[in-house]
């Protein structure tokens, strides 16, 4: 649902999923992606920490962290996340690089 561009539906269904296992990183994870792509950026950005808070290595929701805050104009601290995502330290092509580039520009 959320990659078929139906986030609120699949908040829907996330959100009933965490109502059955709270301690689910991963869906607390993707609710911050829906929540993402709907425009709600401090939501997101607490359901991101609620996966970090359950799983503090999960670099998938801190790279995720760092991009929303980034979207939410702290780009500082969204660079500071994106770099303890080691997948998308990796990741250099594309758009990557270039959200990256535009957040250090941004943050100078």
């Amino acid at each position: 649902m959320l990659e078929g561009k139906q986030p609120e539906a699949a908040l829907q269904s996330l959100r009933r999923a965490l109502s059955l296992k709270a301690g689910y990183a991963e869906a607390h994870n993707s609710v911050g992606n829906a929540l993402r792509k709907l425009g709600k950026f401090d939501e997101a950005i607490n359901s991101y920490n609620k996966a970090l808070a359950i799983r503090p290595g999960f670099d998938l929701a801190a790279g995720n962290l760092g991009r929303t805050y980034i979207l939410a104009g702290e780009h500082n601290l969204g660079l500071q996340w994106l770099l303890r995502d080691t997948g998308f330290v990796r990741f250099t092509a594309g758009a990557g690089s270039r959200l990256i580039l535009e957040a250090a520009d941004a943050a100078n």
